[in-house]
């Protein structure tokens, strides 16, 4: 049921958008939705993954990210500060109460959404003005405010870790 509603709001979208629109898939594991997606939409609406085609240049070449599932490539997405949008059943997901007070705070400033009619909606509302929506005060706190409790990264981070390794080890006397 979940395929069939993406594939119905991507159908859904206006065609400006939908033209531009390209699934990128874990490829062959689980479900394999590389051949689901082929049976409904041109070999072209399917983004190839190569180590030349990484994840992160996809976001980075990419107006907007609509990500189904709340995992690594949705905190990515969310790190670049790409418009990013989650679409997932919330009651079909494990949350723990602050990772449910958070979503819900996505869902208050239309980050995430439980149904695919209103993300459609959304976007098909801001698509011509995405930074509107993206670049607000209360948009951009909500993504600090998941970033902050899921995705803390600083740029610094191989330094940090580094740090921390030989203070560890230094401290157990391991070196």
């Amino acid at each position: 049921n979940y395929f069939d509603e993406l594939i119905n709001f991507v159908e859904d979208l206006k065609p400006e958008i939908k033209s531009k629109v390209k699934f990128r898939t874990k490829g062959k594991f689980s479900y394999d939705s590389r051949a689901k997606f082929l049976e409904a939409f041109d070999e072209s609406k399917i983004e190839r993954i190569s180590f030349k085609n990484t994840y992160n240049k996809t976001i980075l070449k990419s107006k907007l990210i609509v990500i189904t599932y709340p995992e690594t490539v949705f905190s990515e997405a969310m790190y670049s500060n790409v418009p990013t949008i989650l679409v997932i059943k919330k009651e079909q997901w494990q949350f723990t109460k602050e990772a449910s007070n958070i979503f819900d705070i996505l869902k208050e400033n239309r980050i995430a959404f439980e149904d695919f009619n209103e993300a459609k909606i959304h976007i098909n509302k801001f698509w011509n003005e995405l930074d509107l929506w993206w670049k607000k005060e209360e948009v951009q706190s909500a993504r600090k405010i998941f970033l902050c409790n899921f995705f803390n990264v600083n740029q610094n981070w191989p330094k940090e870790w580094s740090n921390y390794i030989f203070n560890t080890s230094f401290k157990n006397g391991k070196i």
